[in-house]
């Protein structure tokens, strides 16, 4: 069974001190088979991991999460980085370069309510379940680390069960202590790719210092 990191920041992300070295050596320390660099709209961070693996056996998938106006879009498998926008033109780039599309936390509660009562933007808030554009996407991201509360693990569970897509957990790790919070795990004989096409996800997940790594990582931004 191949154990995958696949929601990881560098410090290419203002808002992680990951540096592409460190988060490659916690990986394999961690027994990992494989990770997705998934730093916000740049795809840089990949970049480097990937030319620094020098393990055949270990996997480095370029993968950027994009800021869409229906929230966060986490893309695999990229051959250039996707500019953020409009979520329509996203997936339309996605498709064109044979990528895998993921929706990420889509339920953030605490940043949802931040948001309505001090007009605070680009805070990652809470998808409208009825939104028919998640019928385009292959999965849905049900577990992260960092949410706060168990509503919106149940909340994000029940959309892709709705709209039947495959489950995937990450991490978002933006410092070392919370890489391999989460992973995906699926049988040997498929790649990540064909895992979450086939719906052959399995993962796990555990929540440690949400709030603490959430506040860091916000101080970070600013």
């Amino acid at each position: 069974m191949k154990k995958f990191e696949i929601h990881l920041h560098t410090n290419f992300s203002k808002c992680s001190n990951n540096k592409p070295e460190d988060v490659l050596k916690k990986a394999k320390i961690l027994g990992l088979n494989g990770i997705a660099i998934t730093d916000h709209n740049t795809i840089d961070g990949a970049l480097k991991v990937k030319e620094l693996n020098k393990d055949k056996n270990f996997e480095v998938i370029i993968g950027e999460e994009i800021n869409s106006n229906i929230g966060h879009i986490l893309v695999y498998y990229l051959k250039k980085s996707i500019s953020p926008g409009n979520i329509k033109d996203i997936l339309k780039e996605a498709k064109k370069q044979g990528a895998v599309v993921v929706l990420a936390h889509p339920y953030n509660i605490l940043s949802s309510i931040m948001t309505k009562i001090f007009k605070i933007k680009n805070l990652r808030g809470t998808i409208d379940p009825e939104n028919e554009v998640i019928k385009e996407f292959n999965g849905i991201e049900v577990f992260n680390s960092r949410y706060l509360f168990k509503k919106e693990i149940e909340l994000s569970r029940k959309l892709a069960e709705r709209y039947k897509k495959t489950a995937v957990a990450g991490s978002d790790a933006h410092f070392l202590s919370e890489v391999g919070n989460s992973l995906v795990l699926f049988e040997d004989k498929y790649t990540l790719k064909e895992a979450i096409l086939k719906n052959k996800i399995k993962y796990y997940g555990k929540k440690r210092f949400p709030v603490f790594n959430r506040f860091k990582s916000f101080l970070r931004t600013r």
